[in-house]
């Protein structure tokens, strides 16, 4: 008895590469790019939490600045974490409103008006 069974021949094995390369082309950056928005936009509700607490704190006690250290510190805010290598120690929030930014570890700006 012979063996009939066929190993693929090396053209269908190429086209299952070509396939998969392409498909790996289109769906790697986009899965990127998806990753990157979610990232800024959890820096930007980051932002949103401060921006809330210090205006809360401005009006509460009649300052006219406030320092995002200093709202953790008298607990109107818990220490956000960083998703990014971004720090909020230098954001500050004006009573008479302003821009809040932080740059990412990519050198990515992040700003929220207010």
């Amino acid at each position: 008895m012979k063996n009939s069974r066929r190993g693929f021949s090396f053209i269908e094995v190429l086209l299952v590469l070509i396939i998969a390369g392409l498909l790996a082309a289109v769906f790697i950056p986009a899965a990127v790019k998806i990753r990157q928005d979610v990232r800024l936009e959890y820096i930007e509700e980051n932002l949103d939490k401060i921006i809330e607490a210090g205006q809360q704190y401005n009006s509460e006690r009649g300052t006219l600045l406030i320092s995002y250290p200093a709202l953790v510190e008298g607990k109107y805010l818990p220490k956000l974490e960083s998703i990014s290598g971004e720090s909020y120690d230098k954001v500050n929030i004006e009573s008479g409103g302003g821009t809040a930014e932080v740059v990412t570890s990519l050198g990515e700006k992040v700003k929220k008006e207010y």
